[in-house]
């Protein structure tokens, strides 16, 4: 997870081209197939962003600038049988790739109007089209927000264990980029801490729960007890 929205977009740019263009899928594809690295945004304009940052990765860089077979507006087609596509948060829109890696931004704040938990459905309509590709990756990264949702849940299932097979990254906005100025941060938290802990500081916010608090309910609950009497 990341405290800041732009330098994170880089970073899935950044990863999305590395897994397209510097990894061999072509023995996991049938003769025809596309490979895809899908990068899922909260919205459009949020898309354009990230595209932004892959079109000028591969387009400046010579040796990637000579893989590319097509370009049309949503992503880029390889000479590698790999291609890198974005789109919008929706579950059904999300079915029928191979995905050779699947990048997804702000899930935290992913909405729509299909779905009352638009970020498990969109996992579990994606995962189905890793498992044919071994090694498949699945990076979702995200300003936090509550603590509730698919975010929240793999932090409180997997951040800080060793050996596990799921990694959660959780740092603040200056570990990420130094190059943001404290004092901004500084202004930040003085006029509304709670939202500068979650853009800058990389924390869930407590504050905007349900009527009955997280702790509250957590507090009363038992590990492997399934029934009392």
């Amino acid at each position: 997870m990341c405290g800041r929205r732009a330098g994170k977009s880089f970073v899935l740019a950044l990863i999305a081209v590395f897994l397209a263009c510097f990894h061999d899928y072509c023995q996991y594809l049938a003769p025809g197939e596309r490979g895809t690295v899908f990068v899922i945004a909260t919205d459009r304009k949020q898309a354009r962003v990230i595209m932004r940052y892959v079109r000028a990765l591969l387009q400046r860089v010579p040796i990637l600038s000579r893989m590319i077979e097509r370009e049309w507006a949503e992503g880029f087609d390889l000479n590698n049988s790999v291609s890198i596509e974005i789109a919008t948060a929706s579950w059904k829109s999300v079915r029928g790739f191979s995905f050779v890696a699947i990048l997804v931004d702000e899930i935290a704040f992913l909405s729509t109007e299909e779905t009352a938990n638009p970020d498990y459905e969109i996992l579990n309509a994606l995962r189905p089209g890793m498992a044919t590709i071994p090694g498949a990756m699945l990076l979702c990264a995200s300003s936090p927000y509550a603590r509730r949702g698919s975010l929240w849940d793999a932090h409180r299932t997997h951040y800080g264990k060793d050996n596990d097979p799921v990694l959660v990254w959780q740092a603040d906005t200056r570990s990420m980029n130094p190059s943001v100025p404290q004092s901004f941060i500084d202004a930040a938290y003085a006029a509304d801490p709670a939202s500068a802990s979650v853009e800058y500081g990389a924390q869930f916010r407590s504050d905007i729960e349900a009527f009955v608090s997280l702790d509250t309910i957590m507090a009363c609950v038992s590990d492997g007890v399934h029934e009392r009497g």
